[in-house]
């Protein structure tokens, strides 16, 4: 789900068509998607609502702000939940996960190895790849392997005497 805005400036020149001055390129506003209130190009959130603000295409925007890819990629972060996500953030020296369905991959590994063995995979990820997003790439598609080739516990079938529980055999 977005929780911010995008403007961009040459949907406000489609939209002002021959009334578009490229002179006054920085004094054009957009309109804030939640409450409907003017938003300049020297902004990165709504005075209204607080709603962060990515303006496209605005040479003023960037100058400001920098990249709005990069700006998206840091509204786009998921916090990790677990403690073995925040360890891996933290020793990766990442805000969070890229997106909801690489916090959620990390979640569904991390349940079924467990806490311990996912910190050995955290530890060897960032001596193997170092810091960023490459170290966290390659933890969690060695996790996923690993939780693809590890066998599921199955119970032993066959007879047993009466009042005995069954078997977990791995």
């Amino acid at each position: 789900m977005k929780r911010y805005t995008v403007l961009d400036l040459r949907e406000v020149k489609e939209n002002l068509g021959d009334h578009y001055q490229h002179t006054l390129r920085d004094s054009y506003q957009g309109v804030c998607e939640v409450c409907s209130e003017p938003v300049g190009q020297s902004l990165n959130e709504c005075p209204v609502c607080q709603t962060p603000i990515v303006w496209r295409n605005s040479p003023r925007w960037k100058l400001l702000f920098g990249s709005p890819d990069a700006y998206e990629r840091l509204l786009n972060v998921v916090a990790p939940e677990e403690t073995t996500g925040v360890e891996l953030c933290r020793l990766a020296e990442l805000p969070g996960f890229a997106n909801q369905s690489e916090a959620d991959r990390w979640r569904r590994v991390a349940k079924k190895l467990g806490e311990s063995r996912m910190l050995g995979l955290v530890r060897h990820a960032i001596e193997k790849r170092g810091k960023g997003r490459a170290a966290l790439a390659y933890a969690l598609n060695l996790a996923e392997k690993i939780s693809r080739e590890q066998p599921r516990p199955r119970l032993q079938e066959g007879p047993r005497p009466s009042g005995q529980e069954k078997k977990v055999l791995f």
